[in-house]
C-alpha cells in the first residue's frame, strides 16, 4: 500500500471538504431573511447552528464504530454525497423550517473528515505519522480559512442558492477523490466490542475526559459567534456584507493557523 498516495489524496480531498463545509457562514442569516424570516434572526441562526453540532456530536461515535468494521473509504461516500445532498435541500427550501431540519440531518450525516485522519492514522507507518496528520490538519485548516471568504464573495456574486449548489458539488467531488483514489488495508478487530461498552472505556478514561471538556470549552467560544457575526457586520456595512463577513471569519481562521505554533 502506498501511503503517500492516500496522504496526497486525501489532503486534497479534505482541502475541497473544508472549504465546502464552511462556504455557507458568512450568508446563513441572509438567507433566512431571503426565505422570509423578518424576526429574531441570530436566534434562528444559533438554533440551526446547535442542531448541526448535536446531531453530529450523537452520530460520531456510531459513524466511527462503523468505519472500524467496515472501513473508512466507504465513510467517504456515506457522507459526502449525504452532505451535499442536504445542501442542495438547503438550496431548494422555501422556509426557515426547512433549512433547520436540512441542518440537523447534516450533522446526523458527517464524518468525512473525521474518516480521513483515522485512515490516515491507521494506514501509515508509525514512523511517518505525526507527518502525515499534520499534512492533514493543514489542509484542513486552510479549506476553512478559505471557505467563508469564497462563500461571502459567491454569495454576492451568484447569489446563496447557486453558492449552497456549489457547495454540494464540490464535496461530491471530494468523496469520489477520497474513495476511489485511496487503498486502505481493513485491520480485524482483535475483540467484538459494542457502543457502550467503547463508550464506557472512553470516558472512564480521566486523561480523555479532561481533553473532552477542554476541546467543548474552546469550541463553544469559537462558535458562538458565528450566528450573530453576519448580522453584526449588516449593522456597520450595508453593501457586500456577505463578502465582509467571509472575509472575517477567514482572519479568524488565518490569526488560529499562526498562533497554534506559536503558544503549542
Amino acid at each position: 500500500m502506498n501511503w503517500r498516495r492516500n496522504l496526497v489524496i486525501l489532503s486534497m480531498a479534505v482541502f475541497l471538504a473544508a472549504i465546502a463545509f464552511s462556504l455557507y457562514a458568512p450568508f446563513l442569516p441572509m438567507f433566512l431573511q431571503e426565505l422570509g424570516l423578518k424576526e429574531n434572526l441570530s436566534g434562528w441562526s444559533g438554533l440551526m447552528q446547535a442542531a448541526n453540532s448535536l446531531t453530529y456530536a450523537l452520530m460520531a461515535p456510531v459513524w466511527g464504530m462503523l468505519a472500524d468494521r467496515h472501513g473508512k473509504r466507504v465513510m467517504f461516500m456515506r457522507s459526502g454525497f449525504g452532505i451535499a445532498l442536504t445542501y442542495v435541500l438547503m438550496a431548494v427550501s422555501h422556509n426557515h423550517y426547512q433549512v433547520f431540519a436540512w441542518r440537523a440531518l447534516n450533522g446526523l450525516l458527517s464524518g468525512f473528515i473525521p474518516s480521513a485522519i483515522l485512515l490516515v492514522a491507521t494506514n501509515t507507518p508509525e514512523v511517518h505519522l505525526g507527518f502525515a496528520l499534520g499534512i492533514i490538519q493543514t489542509a484542513n485548516s486552510i479549506g476553512t480559512i478559505m471557505g467563508p471568504m469564497i462563500g461571502g464573495v459567491s454569495a454576492n456574486l451568484f447569489g446563496v442558492r447557486s453558492t449552497l449548489f456549489a457547495s454540494a458539488a464540490v464535496l461530491a467531488l471530494a468523496a469520489v477523490c477520497a474513495y476511489y483514489g485511496t487503498r486502505e488495508e481493513i485491520r480485524p478487530q482483535q475483540r467484538k466490542s459494542t457502543f457502550l461498552t467503547d463508550m464506557r472505556q472512553v470516558t472512564s478514561n480521566g486523561a480523555l475526559r479532561i481533553i473532552m471538556i477542554s476541546q467543548l470549552l474552546i469550541n463553544t467560544a469559537l462558535m458562538v459567534i458565528q450566528p450573530t457575526l453576519p448580522l453584526f457586520v449588516g449593522e456597520i456595512v450595508t453593501t457586500n456584507v456577505a463578502m465582509f463577513t467571509g472575509v472575517i471569519f477567514s482572519i479568524i481562521g488565518v490569526s488560529t493557523a499562526l498562533g497554534a505554533p506559536l503558544f503549542g
